[in-house]
């Protein structure tokens, strides 16, 4: 979606999209609580060790699971996966467990271009608590 198009959607297109979205729980909304919970990955040298270890190598955005994750799904991937309305999502599991996700996304590629921005600019993101 273009910037355009987010500033001529109307309220009613805004409250539908945001219906939608609460909807999903492909992609549950995160909750206060729910963040609370989370670490900075810096605070977690066996996680970060982890994470650097399951990386190494190419992945393919076909799979189910990447390389990094052994048969039973453990250790750490992104999944990239399409909803029932035919749009791309990705998924961060560690462990099988979902992390967190993301999209929708009009193509694969795009998806794709998700997880390599999260790949790059991830581990020097700064965290803003906009909850605070």
């Amino acid at each position: 979606m273009a910037l355009a198009d987010i500033e001529r959607t109307t309220p009613e297109e805004d409250a539908a999209i945001t219906a939608a979205a609460m909807s999903d729980h492909d992609n549950p909304p995160l909750s206060a609580e729910r963040l609370s919970g989370f670490r900075r990955l810096a605070d977690d040298p066996a996680m970060l060790a982890r994470l650097q270890a399951s990386a190494a190598g190419p992945f393919s955005a076909e799979a189910k699971s990447l390389p990094g994750a052994d048969a039973a799904g453990k250790g750490a991937l992104f999944e990239i996966y399409q909803d029932r309305a035919g749009a791309f999502r990705v998924r961060f599991k560690v462990d099988a467990e979902t992390k967190f996700s993301g999209g929708p996304y009009r193509s694969r590629e795009e998806a794709r271009g998700a997880i390599d921005l999260l790949r790059q600019a991830g581990s020097v993101a700064r965290i803003v608590d906009a909850a605070a």
